[in-house]
């Protein structure tokens, strides 16, 4: 399988095998009691302190500032949100049912806006990494409780990790296949994950079957979650296989039969499709949410700024040329931006067939692209410092297909229908005249799509390179995922192997340099025509009165400190 899945929409499906999970991970910094460390480094401001402060009582928050406390917000929501963390992709309900999730859901760890130190406790108070980077072990914060007030303990984490890895999401493949006894657990050899144990309700050990510096991360994703065995039971439907359920078209729930969780809302209602109720949860571990409830409106009689102009929903996103309205005075709100993690668009190439197998006919479709080979898949401010780079002409005639340009058709599969065709386009457009090969463009739908991706038959790939943390080597790690090792030789092998170096360095700085050559490999080999930077602001108009919303560029709750400011009322 030279490619791993990829959602052309938005990033990568993550589909991992568990050779490539082994090596393709997220990174993250290992840690030592309340100070985590970036590894044996070699510069002294590598000791960062974890900031975990004591949870406050709702009585405290009350005391402190009571205008502050009250009200609900309504936004608005895709068609499906799936409340289960570990469900795996269906269609583009992933990256909208993270919305949900984050709020009635929390890990062991969060990430922060902060390279020199991405993660810090949040379930956990702290936690210790072996100097193998294979044992981490995670001492929870005391009185820890799920929404309805039953107590979190150690053994719940184990359950719910267990329980994501037998769904076999390509998330939760991708948190977890390298925990020790994961290979054993996915054949059926095994129901129980070797590598989870707890210690006593307090303390979490997890080994892994490799040393893995970026463990963090996954400690930090979705599938690692915790949620509690007698709720998920008393569920009325299957999440992991919603779309196969003929009665989830029409499901609601209340009660015991609503998912619970550990973040700052918890789940009060659910009509599946139609609307999601939540409400303060008045045993989070952290500062409580000052709203009293959100409201999920799915299917408004308007959507986006209709809805918000109709008094419908209360914050909406919006693009560049709608504040030049809002400014006009079409709408009335506050316009709010934050800075998002940039996004770097690839067109990536299959180099386990041909005639992607050549990097010099590789390299010619990326001098003919008319694209900026020079950018910096680390960085989108700045640009490679390129040297000057053989023409089209010299790279064809020194590559295996000399003289054979006139038989060769390049085929780019769509997995959803126009989202890459303008861009193809143009770029067919310079092969043809560059280099005079030919060109097609089939759209497909998904399930033929992954049928020819699992048969190795996808010639190439469009997506975003997506950081789930602030580091450099995050968008590199992203990338590294689309490929395969299992043909020894290739190139996808030779890049295997500097991942594989870089992943078992433990010193910090000595690691970043690696994945700092590995980009230029991915660039010189031309593993990866970089396309642009997605650098925007994420843009949103909210309701005046509405103070305190955010959007953290590397995930986590957008409402938990969010309140409404009634003293103009």
């Amino acid at each position: 399988m030279p490619f791993v899945k990829c959602k052309p929409d938005s990033g990568h499906l993550k589909s991992l095998s568990l050779a490539v999970c082994s090596l393709f991970v997220v990174i993250a910094y290992s840690c030592t009691s309340d100070v985590p460390t970036l590894g044996p480094a070699s510069e002294a401001e590598n000791d960062i302190a974890i900031d975990t402060p004591a949870p406050t009582t709702i009585g405290d928050v009350v005391a402190a500032d009571t205008r502050r406390r009250g009200g609900t917000v309504r936004i608005s929501a895709s068609n499906a949100l799936i409340p289960d963390p570990a469900a795996g992709e269906q269609g583009l309900t992933l990256s909208k049912s993270y919305d949900l999730q984050r709020e009635i859901y929390s890990g062991l760890v969060k990430v922060v806006d902060d390279p020199s130190a991405p993660f810090v406790g949040d379930l956990a108070d702290h936690w210790e990494v072996s100097d193998d980077l294979k044992t981490y072990t995670f001492s929870l914060r005391p009185g820890l409780r799920f929404s309805d007030g039953s107590p979190v303990s150690a053994s719940d984490f184990k359950w719910s990790w267990e329980r994501a890895l037998a769904i076999g999401s390509d998330r939760a493949l991708d948190a977890f296949s390298g925990i020790a006894g994961a290979d054993a657990m996915l054949t059926g050899a095994e129901s129980d994950l070797d590598g989870i144990a707890f210690v006593d309700e307090q303390t979490l050990r997890v080994e892994l079957s490799a040393p893995d510096p970026y463990f963090l991360a996954k400690a930090a994703s979705p599938p690692s979650f915790v949620l509690k065995h007698e709720n998920v039971e008393q569920w009325g439907i299957d999440w992991s296989n919603w779309f196969r359920d003929t009665n989830a078209d029409s499901y609601s729930a209340t009660g015991s039969a609503l998912p619970v969780g550990t973040g700052p809302f918890t789940l009060t209602a659910l009509e599946f499709l139609k609307r999601y109720e939540l409400t303060r949860n008045e045993h989070y571990h952290g500062t409580p949410a000052k709203l009293d409830a959100l409201t999920f409106v799915v299917g408004s009689t308007a959507p986006g700024l209709p809805a918000f102009n109709a008094d419908q929903i209360d914050i909406v996103r919006i693009d560049e040329p709608t504040v030049e309205e809002i400014d006009s005075g079409a709408a009335e709100g506050s316009v709010v931006r934050f800075t998002q993690a940039s996004q770097l668009a690839y067109l990536a190439f299959n180099a386990n067939i041909k005639p992607y197998d050549d990097p010099n006919f590789r390299k010619a479709l990326v001098a003919a692209s008319g694209r900026d080979r020079g950018l910096d898949l680390n960085d989108p401010s700045s640009k490679l410092n390129s040297a000057a780079q053989p023409s089209v002409s010299e790279l064809l005639a020194t590559s295996a297909y000399a003289g054979q340009i006139d038989g060769i058709t390049l085929t780019f599969h769509e997995w959803l229908r126009g989202a890459f065709q303008r861009q193809f386009d143009t770029i067919a457009t310079r092969w043809s005249e560059e280099i005079g090969v030919a060109t097609s463009y089939v759209p497909l739908g998904p399930t033929s799509y992954n049928e020819l991706q699992d048969a190795g038959e996808i010639e190439m790939i469009y997506g975003f390179a997506t950081p789930d943390y602030p580091s450099p080597s995050a968008i590199v790690n992203d990338l590294a995922r689309l490929f395969d090792s299992s043909e020894p030789g290739s190139d996808f092998a030779s890049l295997a192997e500097l991942i594989a170096e870089a992943s078992a360095t433990v010193d910090r700085i000595a690691r970043d340099q690696r994945y700092v050559d590995i980009a230029e490999f991915i660039i010189d080999q031309a593993l990866v025509l970089p396309l642009f930077w997605l650098t925007d602001d994420v843009i949103y108009l909210t309701r005046p009165d509405i103070k305190g919303f955010v959007e953290p560029p590397y995930g986590g709750s957008r409402f938990a400190d969010t309140w409404i400011d009634a003293s103009n009322n």
